[in-house]
């Protein structure tokens, strides 16, 4: 963009920039400043990187991103889900991922998701719904993934985040569906009001959120 595309030198640049948040991070832990903004910042460009956090080992990034999330990175909390429900932080077609991390632990996965959840990320939301669901990582509970997958499609109509647009319109808001339908089947209408209700009580707080 703007100059001769050269992956050498983006590849330079990338983890350049990697050490200086490191830096800057390590600086807030010793000296107790700036409330975290660069922890808070490592944590969420750590999160979105496939390549170039090759910079930190797999123990750094999972300390990172735990840090990250008790400074308020909500992206943090959902790529620690994602750690150890995939052993990645995100899906990559690339020939080239130092994205794999060596573990895979289902109940930290669905901790983490709820963290993320409950900062109000949709997508956690559905991940959280499906791991009730199927009960990998938590007690199976098809009152909450009922609750879960009506929160997560709720929260996703009042931010339609442009990024993962795609993502849900051709995919999860199906399957979100689909599993609604599949659960209702299976639950009481009482308890099914309920769900709904519950729901709305959390949408409704993640909507006064994003507005303040």
């Amino acid at each position: 963009l703007g100059v001769l595309q050269n992956f050498n030198e983006a590849e330079k640049l990338k983890k350049k920039a990697f050490k200086k948040y490191k830096k800057l991070a390590e600086q807030n832990v010793a000296e107790r400043k700036n409330w975290g903004e660069d922890i808070k910042k490592l944590g969420e460009v750590l999160s979105k990187s496939i390549d170039g956090a090759s910079s930190f080992t797999h123990i750094e990034q999972i300390e990172w991103l735990k840090l990250a999330i008790d400074h308020g990175c909500s992206h943090s909390a959902f790529a620690l889900g994602q750690i150890f429900n995939l052993g990645e932080k995100m899906a990559s077609d690339s020939i080239r991922n130092d994205n794999v991390f060596p573990t895979v632990n289902k109940k930290e996965a669905f901790k983490y998701y709820m963290i993320s959840a409950n900062q109000g990320r949709p997508e956690a939301m559905f991940n959280v719904a499906n791991a009730y669901q199927k009960g990998v990582g938590i007690e199976q509970d098809n009152f909450e993934a009922l609750k879960w997958f009506n929160t997560s499609i709720e929260c996703y109509k009042l931010i339609k985040n442009s990024s993962h647009n795609s993502e849900w319109d051709e995919e999860l808001l199906l399957v979100a569906k689909e599993n609604m339908t599949l659960l209702k089947s299976k639950l009481k209408s009482t308890e099914i009001f309920e769900a709904k209700k519950q729901a709305n009580d959390k949408v409704k707080i993640n909507k006064k959120n994003w507005q303040e």
